[in-house]
C-alpha cells in the first residue's frame, strides 16, 4: 500500500477516535493531567482535537474524560503528527528539504515547550518603559500611541489581560466572561469591553483554527501549531464577538505569556515593517541588552560602541561591536541582532523567510570574529582572552547546531562565504535575550557572566541553568526583571489574590 493511502487510512482512524469526544472535554483533560503530558504532546493533541472533534454549542456542559482515555488520545495524536501528517508521497526526499522539514518540526516543538516568567517584564520594558526613555522622536509615532491607535487598547491593557488570562487558566483550566466581569470589580483592569476585544484578538474558535491552518499549509498542516498565534481556544460553535457566556481554554497557558511579548512585536512588524525593525533594533533592543548586561556586572565594566570608537583607532573594515564587557584580562565581544524566527518557519517549514535571519546571524558571527582579531593584535584594553557573543531577540532554535553551517549557510551563501562562516561559527555563542535574562539572576563575584558563558560553550543551556539554580538557590524573584512583573501586579492592585481565590469560574 502506498504512503498516500496509508496516511489517508491512518487519518480516518484518528478522526473516528477523536470524534467520540467533545473538543472541550479533551482540552480540559489535557489541563487536568498536565503534569504527565509534555508540551509538544499537548500541542499535537490540541491540533488533532480541533481538526476532528465537534465544537458543540457554547451552552453545553463538558464531561470529564478518564485519565487513561486522555493519555490514549495523546499517544494517538502525537504518533500521527510525528509519523504521518498529511504530506503523503508529495513530500520531497531531497536532503535539504528533509532538513527544512526537521527544522520546522524542531522549531514548533521547542517553541511550544518554552516558558519564561520574564515575558511580561520584557514586554513592559521593550514596548513601554524603554520607548518612554527615548527623548528624540525617531519613529513617526511613539509605540504606545501607535499601538493604541491601531488596536483600540493600550500596550499596558494588552499585557494586563494576558496576565489575567494566564492566572485564570493556570488555576482552573478555563475561564468565562463572568471571570472578566469579576476582574473589573476587584482590580484596576481594563473595562469588560476592552478585555473582550483583546481576548478576541488572541483567541480563535475551532472553525477559525481549521481554516487558518489549511490556508497556511494544506500539505503539512499538523506540523504547524496554531497555538503560537492564538494561544486561547474558544471550543464551541461560532457566536458573535460581543455575546456573553464565552469560555476560553488553553492547554499551554505559558504561550499566552509569550504572546504578551512577541504579539506586540509582530503587530508592529506587520504594520510598519522595516521602518519599525530599524527603530526597534537600534533604539530599543540595544537599550534592553544594555540594561540586562548592567545587571550582570560584578566589578565588570561595559563599554558601548560610541566609547570604543572615541577611544580607539579602529581600521576600516573592522565592525565595532555594540558592547564590550570586561573584567581584568577577560572580555566579551557583544553584537546585538534583534532576530526572530519568521512565522513561515512555523507555518510551512519554508526557509526562504528565514534567509534574513540567517544573514543577521552570519553578520554577527563575522563581525565579532573580525573585531576579536583586531583586539588581540592591538592588546585592546589589556584583554588576553575574549568570548564572542551574539544576542538575538527570540530563541533561534537549532541555530547553534553544526547542521546550520552545513545546510542553511551553504544554501544561502556562496562557497567562500560559507567556508568563512564555518571557520568562525564554532567560536561564537548565540543567546536570546531571555536566555541572557535567565543567566543574569545567577551572576555574582564568583560566577561571572564570562565564566558562565565558558561553561555554556561545551554544555547544554538548560543543564547549566539547573546547576546554577542548585548552587545559588536563586529563582526569577532574584532577577532584575522581577520588579517589573511586580509593577504589573501592582497596577492590578493586591486584590489579585482575591480574584484567584474567588469562585468565579464554575464547572
Amino acid at each position: 500500500m502506498s504512503d498516500f493511502y496509508l496516511n489517508r487510512n491512518k487519518r480516518s482512524n484518528v478522526k473516528t477516535v477523536f470524534k467520540q469526544h467533545p473538543l472541550e472535554s479533551i482540552l480540559l483533560g489535557l489541563w487536568q493531567f498536565k503534569d504527565e503530558i509534555s508540551s509538544i504532546e499537548k500541542a499535537y493533541t490540541t491540533t488533532i482535537a480541533i481538526e476532528f472533534c465537534e465544537p458543540g454549542p457554547y451552552d453545553n456542559i463538558s464531561k470529564n474524560i478518564e485519565k487513561t482515555t486522555v493519555l490514549k488520545l495523546v499517544n494517538l495524536a502525537t504518533n500521527y503528527c510525528l509519523n504521518y501528517s498529511e504530506s503523503g508521497d508529495k513530500f520531497s526526499k531531497e536532503k535539504n528539504d528533509i532538513f527544512y522539514n526537521v527544522f520546522n518540526l524542531m522549531a514548533n516543538q521547542l517553541s511550544v515547550s518554552d516558558s519564561s516568567p520574564g515575558d511580561y517584564a520584557r514586554a513592559l520594558l521593550m514596548f513601554e518603559i524603554i520607548p518612554n526613555e527615548i527623548k528624540k522622536d525617531k519613529f513617526k509615532h511613539c509605540l504606545a500611541k501607535a499601538f493604541l491607535q491601531d488596536t483600540g487598547y493600550s500596550i499596558n491593557e494588552y499585557i494586563q489581560v494576558c496576565f489575567l488570562a494566564v492566572s485564570a487558566i493556570t488555576a482552573n483550566g478555563y475561564f468565562t466572561d463572568d471571570y472578566l466581569e469579576k476582574a473589573t470589580t476587584v482590580t484596576q483592569s481594563p473595562c469588560f469591553k476592552t478585555m473582550n476585544t483583546i481576548l478576541s484578538d488572541i483567541s480563535a474558535s475551532a472553525i477559525h483554527y481549521r481554516r487558518e491552518r489549511k490556508r497556511l499549509n494544506s500539505l503539512n498542516s499538523f506540523k504547524y501549531q496554531p497555538l503560537l498565534i492564538y494561544p486561547l481556544i474558544k471550543p464551541w460553535s461560532q457566536i458573535p464577538k460581543h455575546s456573553k457566556r464565552k469560555r476560553y481554554l488553553s492547554p499551554l497557558p505559558d504561550l499566552i505569556a509569550h504572546k504578551a511579548n512577541i504579539g506586540i512585536y509582530h503587530h508592529f512588524l506587520s504594520k510598519y515593517k522595516t521602518k519599525f525593525t530599524r527603530f526597534f533594533g537600534k533604539e530599543i533592543f540595544e537599550r534592553y541588552v544594555s540594561k540586562a548586561l548592567s545587571n550582570c556586572c560584578h566589578g565588570d565594566i561595559i563599554i558601548d560602541e560610541s566609547v570604543i570608537k572615541a577611544g580607539n583607532k579602529i581600521p576600516q573594515g573592522v565592525k565595532i561591536p555594540d558592547f564590550l564587557f570586561i573584567k581584568d584580562n577577560k572580555g566579551i565581544i557583544i553584537e546585538c541582532k534583534a532576530a526572530v524566527l519568521p512565522l513561515g518557519v512555523f507555518t510551512n517549514g519554508s526557509m526562504i523567510d528565514f534567509k534574513t535571519t540567517v544573514n543577521k546571524i552570519y553578520k554577527g558571527v563575522i563581525q565579532t570574529a573580525n573585531f576579536e582579531e583586531h583586539a588581540i593584535n592591538k592588546s585592546l584594553y589589556n584583554v588576553t582572552e575574549w568570548i564572542r557573543l551574539v544576542i538575538t531577540y527570540e530563541p533561534l532554535w537549532g541555530i547553534n547546531s553544526g547542521i546550520l553551517s552545513e545546510t542553511l549557510i551553504t544554501d544561502f551563501k556562496d562557497e567562500n562565504e560559507a567556508l568563512n562562516f564555518k571557520a568562525e561559527f564554532d567560536k561564537v555563542q548565540i543567546l536570546s535575550i531571555s536566555q541572557l535574562d535567565n543567566i543574569q539572576a545567577h551572576t555574582s563575584d564568583t560566577d561571572s557572566l564570562f565564566s558562565i558563558l565558558k561553561r555554556l560553550k561545551n554544555s547544554d543551556f538548560n543543564d547549566v541553568i539547573k546547576d546554577l539554580i542548585s548552587k545559588t538557590g536563586r529563582t526569577f524573584k532574584d532577577s532584575y526583571l522581577a520588579k517589573y512583573t511586580e509593577q504589573l501586579i501592582d497596577s492590578l492592585l493586591p486584590e489579585m489574590s482575591t480574584l484567584n481565590q474567588s469562585k468565579v469560574i464554575k464547572k
